[in-house]
């Protein structure tokens, strides 16, 4: 994910937060993701810890919102428990991302979509 920010990390941080308990599953692929772009897991942590508004993120490519979609799709999956709250957080994401909510409930259960192909189905939900 280029230019991953402290505001998408936080937004990950949300979604596994979101009902009430972090899975280890979720911490492991916000982990992952974040030691790839150089934050380290004491970084995520405390953005855990010291959680912030959802930021803006207007400044993205079309390509970068997609991406950033995706990979929060991912964090709700990663536990294999999909929550009310997990979906409608996602959802409120997708709108800052200016990506059509329905992106959501179309892809939010599809564990066999690889990010090339979501990026190339879910172009047409960009808004």
């Amino acid at each position: 994910m280029e230019g991953l920010t402290r505001d998408k990390i936080n937004a990950l941080a949300q979604i596994a937060a979101i009902d009430g308990e972090v899975a280890e599953e979720e911490k492991e692929v916000i982990y992952k993701i974040a030691e790839e772009h150089g934050y380290s897991r004491e970084n995520v942590n405390y953005i855990f810890e010291n959680p912030e508004p959802i930021g803006d993120f207007s400044d993205l490519t079309e390509d970068e919102r997609l991406e950033f979609m995706f990979i929060s799709l991912d964090v709700m999956q990663a536990d294999d428990l999909i929550y009310n709250s997990e979906v409608e957080f996602c959802k409120t994401l997708a709108t800052k991302l200016k990506i059509d909510p329905s992106v959501v409930d179309v892809y939010g259960t599809r564990a066999d979509i690889d990010l090339e192909n979501f990026m190339e189905v879910a172009r047409r939900y960009l808004k």
